[in-house]
């Protein structure tokens, strides 16, 4: 009995220590962040481009393992891609971002009818209406290759240190040196990079692979407040320009730091989505390619007239491309134009129907959208910061209602021209801090954003439940218990 019971103990002991070095084989095996990233590069690109990142650039990347956080824009597409195929990483996703960006940058250098072909792949493979024209393509390519080699490797570091901005290693590390200067930590991803490329540079890895003139350089592509996609899509008014025009007059930015910060930003959205898909560039397709070069345009005449009203001129030309430059009522044609930048529309179809959207806005909102918009466009960052995530909750509304611009208009205008009343309301009664944005980013939820339009959460005066964080800007409708009748 004795014998049995020990013959038994010793089996569970066996199967017990059998089972752990499985179980450790299996831990062994499993990859670390650096080589899913590495595999990541070898199986996407195969053999040309296997080496396209260095052993330091890996483990700087590895900084995204753990990151959470994603823009509702981001997360939309996210969602989009769980459907299509497994669950994955959300950091690897904003790696292929990265990778993606990285890629694009190579082929623009490389230049010619083969690193053309590569580029447009993905977009062939969406099928877009607009694809980015063999001249278009050469025309980014000749701002790439006319760079020196400190200018280049300074353009891939920063293109992979705005990947990593805000990911955990970076607050940890920053945190502690902007606290000894009695700074506060920034929020905003463009400014978190201008920060600490300022204040503590060498808290990245990478950033000590630069030479002297290298690091000049990336200084370059990292000036406070001055966001080019925020300028693309007229998210603010003129105070987005104030940093350039300052820098201006006191003489600290000439046109070559404008053509590299231009190219800082041309990489940057070369990637945008490109997690969908990182073989070339999803996102830069010839439309995009129109309103860069345009702004950039205006930017290169801002720099010898820093006095001229940059964006009007932008606008002026937006509406222009969605046939709507002879409508007589110039407040109106300015509004549209805003509206044409952040829907990302470039066609005379689609400015007709932005104006039936905003036609079909009862006219004494109209009166109030109309007011209160012009008269932000003179507003400096200190009368009123930039808003943010305002693309993402229009974007995210027209994806919700199947490419139905009237609709998007007539519904959402109205909202985003409230919540923004209530944010400067909240400006002249002090109750929130001066340098805090209107953030748009939890209201362009994609769950939120259908609630919406179903009507789910319209209270019974007719106005939506929307609160405004004082803390953070950021704008949310008030929770009820409510199901949203999405079908």
């Amino acid at each position: 009995m004795e014998i049995r019971k020990f013959s038994k103990l010793i089996f569970i002991t066996l199967t017990v220590l059998t089972s752990f070095y499985v179980s450790s084989q299996d831990l062994c095996t499993i990859p670390t962040f650096e080589q899913q990233i590495q595999a990541f590069v070898s199986e996407t690109y195969k053999e040309s481009y296997s080496t396209l990142l260095s052993e330091s650039e890996i483990k700087q990347l590895a900084w995204l393992k753990g990151n959470l956080y994603q823009t509702n824009e981001k997360n939309v597409v996210y969602l989009e891609l769980m459907q299509k195929e497994p669950p994955q990483d959300r950091a690897l996703q904003e790696v292929k971002r990265a990778i993606s960006r990285i890629y694009n940058l190579e082929l623009l250098k490389q230049g010619g009818p083969e690193a053309y072909k590569a580029f447009i792949f993905a977009q062939q493979a969406a099928k877009l209406p607009d694809i980015l024209s063999p001249a278009s393509f050469e025309s980014l390519s000749k701002n790439i290759q006319q760079l020196d080699k400190d200018a280049y490797q300074a353009l891939r570091v920063a293109t992979l240190l705005s990947s990593v901005t805000l990911s955990i290693p970076a607050k940890e590390q920053a945190a502690p040196r902007l606290q000894a200067k009695g700074m506060p930590m920034p929020v905003d991803s463009v400014e978190f990079m201008a920060t600490t490329i300022d204040h503590c540079p060498d808290i990245y890895p990478l950033v000590k692979t630069l030479s002297e003139q290298g690091f000049s350089y990336l200084k370059m592509a990292f000036p406070y407040r001055t966001h080019f996609r925020h300028m693309m899509y007229t998210e603010g008014g003129l105070g987005m320009f104030e940093a350039l025009k300052n820098k201006i007059q006191a003489k600290q930015l000439d046109q070559a730091a404008l053509g590299f910060w231009y190219a800082y930003w041309m990489i940057n959205i070369t990637g945008f989505r490109g997690h969908l898909n990182p073989q070339g560039s999803v996102y830069l397709s010839e439309n995009t390619f129109r309103a860069m070069t345009t702004l950039k345009t205006f930017l290169d005449e801002y720099i010898q007239n820093p006095s001229s009203n940059i964006l009007r001129k932008y606008l002026e030309a937006r509406s222009e491309w969605v046939g709507l430059g002879a409508v007589k009522n110039k407040d109106k044609q300015l509004v549209l134009a805003h509206m044409a930048a952040m829907l990302r529309l470039y066609t005379h179809e689609s400015g007709l129907a932005l104006l039936q959207g905003f036609d079909a806005i009862p006219e004494s909102i109209q009166n109030k959208i109309l007011i209160q918009y012009t008269s932000s466009l003179s507003l400096t960052q200190a009368q009123e910061p930039t808003p943010t995530y305002a693309p993402a909750l229009f974007a995210n509304a027209l994806d919700a209602l199947k490419g139905d611009i009237v609709q998007t208009v007539k519904i959402f205008l109205p909202i985003y021209a409230s919540t923004l009343e209530n944010y400067r309301n909240l400006r002249k009664e002090n109750k929130i801090a001066p340098n805090i944005p209107l953030n748009f980013n939890s209201l362009a939820a994609a769950p939120i954003v259908k609630m919406i339009i179903n009507d789910a959460s319209m209270d019974k005066r007719g106005v939506l439940p929307i609160e405004i964080d004082p803390k953070t800007g950021e704008a949310k409708l008030v929770e009820r218990d409510l199901v949203p009748k999405v079908p």
